[in-house]
């Protein structure tokens, strides 16, 4: 069985902070033509503006790097979250998969089991969440019948 991994990567992280500095670089022009042209402030007063190109991709990265924090991997009918994608802090048997709750604040979704475990997902984007919880679907209805291999021995 393949290794299937749900969650953000480092990459969104890249995408999300360059977004991040467009929108600052659209803020602080608009924002520097305003004071120029309809304020007549003085250009060296503009200097300390050049926060607010900085202060979106801050924010949008910060919220983002939370999530790639935190990731799911599925493998040999076991679920894993881990941290940081090395430590593994819940593990769940494929098979007693039951549902996905979202949202369910202050976190994206609960993975509930049937032996009463729950996974707690961190922030994660709605689309693999959605993913994940197909797979997972698909997965736990495939669950091998032991009566049929003992019924050939």
């Amino acid at each position: 069985m393949s290794t299937m991994t749900y969650g953000n990567t480092t990459a969104e992280l890249k995408r999300s902070m360059i977004v991040g500095l467009i929108i600052g670089l659209i803020t602080y022009a608009f924002s520097a033509l305003m004071l120029l042209f309809v304020e007549h402030v003085p250009a060296e007063r503009l200097i300390p503006l050049t926060f607010i190109v900085v202060v979106p991709a801050f924010a949008i990265g910060s919220a983002v790097a939370s999530t790639v924090i935190f990731r799911i991997r599925i493998y040999d009918n076991t679920i894993e979250q881990r941290l940081f994608d090395r430590f593994v802090l819940s593990r769940a048997n494929v098979f007693d998969y039951m549902e996905m709750k979202q949202p369910s604040p202050p976190f994206a979704a609960i993975l509930k089991f049937q032996n009463g475990k729950n996974i707690r997902i961190w922030g994660m984007h709605l689309g693999i969440l959605s993913q994940l919880d197909k797979d997972l679907k698909l997965m736990a209805n495939n669950k091998p019948n032991n009566k049929a291999i003992d019924a050939q021995d």
